[in-house]
């Protein structure tokens, strides 16, 4: 697929989430595009932190009434530098 016709259904995925939006070339390019990646990334993002979470990479602190907050697991991540340096030996 162009790149012209994947933005082309970005657009269009935004319309069908506000059938009723109006705006400029300059409108659409900073505010429909950019929420568009802004969502998809935070999709992939939260994909990405389970991974890490079920890996062990990553610790989860939940607090009531906060959001969750994400932190390295220390040993864990010296034993991926360990590895990832290794194995650009």
């Amino acid at each position: 697929m162009k790149s012209e016709e994947k933005l082309a259904f970005t657009i269009l995925n935004y319309l069908s989430k506000a059938p009723e939006a109006k705006d400029t070339l300059e409108g659409i390019t900073r505010w429909w595009l950019l929420k568009e990646q802004i969502d998809n990334s935070v999709e992939k993002i939260s994909l990405a932190l389970q991974y890490l979470i079920e890996n062990e990479y990553i610790i989860v602190h939940e607090y009531p009434m906060q959001s969750k907050l994400y932190t390295v697991n220390k040993l864990k991540f010296e034993e991926y530098q360990k590895n990832s340096s290794q194995k650009n030996l």
